[in-house]
Formats: C-alpha cells, sequence, structure tokens
C-alpha cells in the first residue's frame, strides 16, 4: 500500500512535458455597441424592470 501511494507521488509531482498549444488570437468584428458595454446587463436590467413593473401591478411596490 506504501509502495502504491509513494508511485502514485511521484509520478503527479514529476515535472512532464507540457503539449504546444497555438496562441489564441481575437478576430474583432463590427458592432452597435460601443467597447465595455455587456449586452447580458441589459437582458439583466430588462428581467429587472419587468419584475418591477409586475410587482407594482400586484400591488406590492417596488423592490
Amino acid at each position: 500500500m506504501r509502495q502504491v501511494i509513494n508511485d502514485a507521488l511521484r509520478l503527479g509531482l514529476s515535472p512532464r512535458p507540457r503539449p504546444t498549444v497555438n496562441a489564441y488570437t481575437v478576430v474583432p468584428h463590427r458592432s452597435a455597441l460601443r467597447p465595455g458595454f455587456d449586452p447580458v446587463g441589459f437582458n439583466r436590467l430588462a428581467d429587472q424592470l419587468d419584475d418591477d413593473h409586475l410587482a407594482v401591478q400586484r400591488g406590492g411596490g417596488q423592490r
């Protein structure tokens, strides 16, 4: 049992050659949004406005 654990530790801690990976490149595209605006944030804002509107309709007031 001790030998198995030692072998596993040696294998896990020994340096291994890393596979070569091609560099990641970003291809820019034209967008109606300006840099820094998050379209997901717009969806969250729309959801929150919908929730607030429903709360007002049901008489619960705003959050």
